[in-house]
């Protein structure tokens, strides 16, 4: 429970909390990215579901990544990722969208809780663990 958080780094609480009121006057282009991050997440949901990645808790996707999983691999993540695809999600200016991707019938992608990542990628031919 964030009581009064002045680390503007770890989000409230609440989306309707005096504190989130305060946080996005304070830093505006941070209520844009949390109310982009909320209309993408069906999306982002549909595309896990499709491309056959079970939904963890807690994760967040800023910008929709691109994910590429062959359909005789493994892609298993744990809860708590974070990825920013998008120029405005991160002051690092991402100049393009996070990549998950198994390239081969067996290869087996294998990431922790907690994970997260900028405009990056990480490809499997075989096993990363």
């Amino acid at each position: 429970m964030n009581e009064t958080n002045d680390n503007t780094s770890m989000p409230p609480d609440s989306l309707f909390s005096v504190e989130a009121m305060r946080l996005a006057l304070d830093t505006p282009w941070k209520a844009i990215n949390e109310i982009e991050r909320l209309l993408l997440l069906p999306l982002a949901r549909i595309q896990c579901a499709l491309a056959g990645v079970v939904w963890r808790s807690g994760w967040k996707f800023y910008g929709l990544p691109i994910i590429q999983k062959h359909r005789r691999s493994t892609m298993t993540i744990g809860a708590g990722m974070e990825l920013r695809s998008t120029a405005r999600s991160n002051p690092l200016g991402p100049n393009r969208p996070c990549i998950l991707s198994t390239r081969r019938e067996g290869a087996v992608l294998q990431i922790g809780t907690g994970f997260g990542m900028t405009g990056g990628s990480v490809v499997c031919e075989e096993r990363i663990i």
